[in-house]
């Protein structure tokens, strides 16, 4: 006997730690093959490369003139000349600045959107389990349906039902049937999302992965402030709208141009020279200053608003995790087995304790105890991977 007993938590555990390899394959397919995925890391590195762009010396001039004389009088037959424009030297180190920043808001970017798909894979996979369970909890109903309606047709016939009774376990059967196809398709339709978001990584678990610890409220708060991609990203924003405004500050500092002349009068004469030019920004950079400002001051109004609508988020489902726990705790303490009490419920119909109204009715309660159960654990387990978002 106790062989059999730790046999059996032997071939639970596996059942369960099965359970957590499948969701983790999951994972890893969508990570390695969806598509969504793919294009977002191939724009990141687009907007990066783009941000670093921005930062280079502009092209270099290069201009020749030459000149024809129909006169008596020597001109310049000839210039050449070459020039290179570069900014204030304080301008290209805040565009630099402003361009890692903007390279970091897209890395975070990427990371937040990898974060939602693998937590839609992972929520995916809950429901799935808990469509599984449904539809055979229902098969199991629409079997125990058909048999109390082909009764009742035998019963009829023997004289021993009446047509309302026959009529009412066929409308019981025809509802559970309706039920169940529902469900199926509701299954496959979540299937098929699974399929296309791992590139056809099977999940067939039909039970749930063990509950994941859960970090104190406060502590959950800390973390998501430290590691949460999307106030990451909100963070880089801030200061890199920062950067920007120190940019276009530094855009009403002077720009330069330098360069090298050089001037030919026929053979006899040649004239080299050195050509510095300097431009000033009189108009309109003052807009782009109040612009910046603007920006900035929009960017830390995000972060704040977003920090203040994270710590709402994680305290509504912390709330819901509790009672769910609780909920499930009472489940999981009833001793209702629902083979076994279906069992003694289709024994008192056929011995005639109870009628077809009052069988019909202690078989819905049942069922529903059942359904209501299955609902609270795929609630609990969402709730869960919603709370552990962050360790994705």
């Amino acid at each position: 006997m106790r062989k059999s007993i730790i046999l059996l938590c032997l071939l639970l555990s596996a059942a369960r730690l099965s359970a957590q390899n499948s969701v983790q394959r999951v994972l890893d397919a969508i990570e390695k093959n969806n598509a969504s995925l793919q294009s977002a890391r191939s724009n990141a590195d687009a907007l990066t490369l783009e941000a670093r762009t921005g930062n280079s010396l502009e092209n270099p001039e290069v201009e020749y003139v030459r000149n024809w004389s129909r006169g008596p009088e020597q001109t310049v037959e000839g210039e050449l000349g070459v020039t290179q424009s570069f900014d204030f030297p304080t301008a290209y180190a805040a565009r630099n600045k402003a361009a890692r920043l903007k390279a970091e808001v897209y890395g975070h970017e990427l990371n937040a959107r990898r974060q939602e798909l693998l937590l839609e894979g992972k929520t995916l996979c809950i429901r799935i389990v808990a469509l599984r369970r449904q539809v055979a909890l229902l098969e199991s109903r629409v079997e125990n349906a058909r048999r109390v309606a082909a009764a009742y047709a035998s019963r009829l016939e023997a004289g021993e039902a009446n047509v309302i009774e026959k009529n009412r376990s066929d409308v019981e059967l025809a509802s559970v049937q309706s039920e169940l196809n529902d469900s199926r398709m509701e299954l496959a339709s979540a299937l098929v999302q699974l399929d296309a978001m791992t590139g056809g990584e099977p999940f067939a678990d039909t039970d749930f992965p063990d509950a994941e610890p859960v970090m104190p409220l406060e502590s959950m708060i800390a973390e998501y402030e430290e590691r949460a991609p999307a106030l990451l990203a909100l963070y880089s924003g801030t200061r890199g709208a920062q950067a920007e405004l120190k940019e276009s500050r530094a855009g009403s500092l002077p720009s330069f141009t330098v360069g090298y002349h050089y001037e030919h009068a026929g053979k006899a004469e040649r004239f080299n020279g050195v050509v510095m030019g300097m431009s000033l920004p009189l108009w309109g950079n003052r807009y782009n200053v109040k612009r910046a400002k603007a920006h900035a001051a929009y960017t830390e109004n995000l972060l704040r608003e977003a920090r203040v609508d994270n710590r709402a988020a994680l305290s509504e489902l912390y709330a819901k995790y509790e009672v769910l726990s609780r909920t499930l705790s009472d489940y999981r303490a009833m001793s209702i087995n629902c083979n076994e009490a279906m069992g003694l419920i289709n024994k008192a119909l056929d011995a005639g304790a109870l009628n077809l109204v009052e069988y019909l009715t202690e078989v819905e309660a049942l069922y529903s105890v059942e359904e209501q159960r299955i609902a609270v654990e795929r609630d609990f387990h969402l709730t869960v991977a919603g709370i552990n978002a962050i360790l994705l």
